[in-house]
């Protein structure tokens, strides 16, 4: 545990702590939650509570409690406020009545990204999800398929916790095969890569009915192609050879 007691002196103009505060853990992640207690306030009174950097510059304000009768203020945990870099900063509690402070310090861990999708496979053209967290708060996150990939297949935006998440994001027309999917942020040049199987395509056509009498019509279903295949039909067809036909329909 690290308390304020071992911060004597303050920001210019402010003097030496008259309150006490300790945070349990003196390291935390991102994901983390920040909890802590105080004494030396006054009693019943509000308080006011904010994270600080290094030149007392408020980066975040926490919800305010109130002080026990005793001048305790009793243990509270909260997450990690979000958008904060990792290195030092400083919780600090001020009494509103008493004006009396206390501060502890704290350091935020780098928490190296991770990455996870829904399905760790699929076929072109089809859709997958993903959810990741460890990038800097708001940076812009490119996502590439396979290690010769020179421009993003999609890029998102990391809230302002490091998180990111996706859905349905559209699995291109290649080969089928073994790729890497690399998530590279913008501000942390931080990649972290996860494999991804692309499944082969095969095209296919289906009529719904085989023996089909002259001048009758049928029912041509076909997979979903960006390019013209001609796919030869082995269908009975009555008085008329087997039938070929095209993605026109001809």
């Amino acid at each position: 545990m690290l308390s304020a007691a071992t911060r004597q002196t303050g920001q210019a103009g402010e003097g030496l702590d008259t309150a006490q505060v300790v945070v349990q853990q003196a390291e935390v992640t991102p994901d983390g939650r920040l909890t802590f207690s105080g004494h030396g306030f006054g009693a019943g009174e509000a308080t006011s509570i904010t994270v600080e950097d290094d030149q007392g510059s408020i980066q975040a304000r926490l919800d305010p409690v109130n002080v026990n009768a005793d001048g305790q203020i009793d243990t509270v945990s909260v997450s990690v406020p979000g958008g904060l870099a990792p290195g030092s900063h400083t919780l600090r509690i001020a009494g509103l009545t008493s004006g009396g402070f206390g501060r502890a310090a704290f350091q935020l861990q780098w928490q190296p990204p991770s990455v996870h999708l829904d399905a760790y496979t699929g076929k072109p053209t089809h859709g997958f999800g993903f959810s990741g967290s460890g990038f800097v708060p708001g940076e812009q996150v490119d996502i590439y398929l396979g290690a010769q990939a020179t421009s993003p297949l999609a890029t998102v935006a990391a809230d302002t916790r490091g998180e990111i998440s996706g859905h349905d994001l559209t699995i291109p027309l290649i080969n089928a095969g073994d790729y890497s999917l690399a998530f590279l942020g913008r501000s942390s040049h931080t990649p972290v890569s996860v494999g991804f199987n692309i499944q082969g395509f095969h095209p296919w056509a289906v009529l719904d009915n085989y023996y089909i009498a002259p001048g009758s019509k049928g029912v041509l279903r076909m997979s979903k192609l960006t390019s013209i295949i001609v796919v030869i039909l082995s269908a009975i067809v009555v008085g008329l050879p087997t039938a070929v036909a095209g993605s026109h329909g001809r």
